[in-house]
């Protein structure tokens, strides 16, 4: 059990902090971050709100009578809803796959595991929040094409690298896998690029040293 001090809220602590004294993580729940949050709920801490904590407040899905574990859902249901964006049933869902089913995705030989798509497809479309049908929009809209070389093909494992932006995590567009790694290398810096841009572009219009002609092995 923890000692009386971090049974107490934080004097001064502003909204969205954890109450928990010397903690800086944001609150999640009942003025709680996850970590500590957790602790309460597994009796490792000690805490005014506790009763209220551990009442176990029933799923909100309908039919479903496992105890609410977040955004008024159980353990199962938020899962679910995590990554597919719906709860759905009450009851547990029995995945069958037939022997041999392979990823929905053209020319992709993996085994289907989530759904219809294998892993590697799936973390894909949850990571980036888009689905198969957006995915192909975007690639028509750059006719089929990496949206800074024009090459026709993605090279490396055969897809397309969804480049987005760092800072904001917006999708910018598709991309092959040489120009995702050549902007990856190059820090996705915009000065740094076009510094490469004018390196190239200076030494590609003057004499250089040794004779001109293929470089030899």
């Amino acid at each position: 059990m923890a000692c009386a001090a971090h049974a107490q809220r934080k004097p001064g602590a502003g909204a969205g902090s954890c109450t928990i004294s010397g903690c800086t993580g944001r609150a999640d729940s009942r003025g709680l971050c996850g970590k500590h949050y957790q602790q309460v709920r597994n009796g490792g801490l000690d805490h005014p709100l506790a009763a209220e904590i551990l009442r176990e407040t029933p799923c909100s899905v309908d039919g479903c009578e496992q105890p609410a574990y977040a955004r008024g859902l159980c353990n199962m249901h938020w899962g679910r809803y995590w990554r597919l964006g719906d709860p759905g049933e009450a009851g547990r869902r029995r995945v069958i796959r037939v022997p041999g089913e392979q990823c929905a995705i053209s020319n992709c030989e993996r085994p289907a595991r989530w759904g219809v798509y294998c892993s590697s497809h799936a973390r894909r479309f949850r990571r980036f929040g888009l689905t198969e049908t957006e995915l192909a929009a975007l690639l028509a809209r750059q006719k089929n094409r990496c949206a800074i070389c024009k090459s026709d093909k993605p090279y490396g494992s055969g897809d397309w690298a969804i480049d987005h932006d760092h800072v904001t995590g917006q999708v910018r567009g598709l991309l092959c896998s040489k120009c995702n790694l050549a902007l990856g290398l190059l820090g996705d810096d915009p000065k740094v690029i076009a510094a490469a841009l004018r390196y190239v572009n200076r030494y590609r219009q003057m004499p250089l040293f040794g004779p001109a002609g293929p470089v030899r092995e």
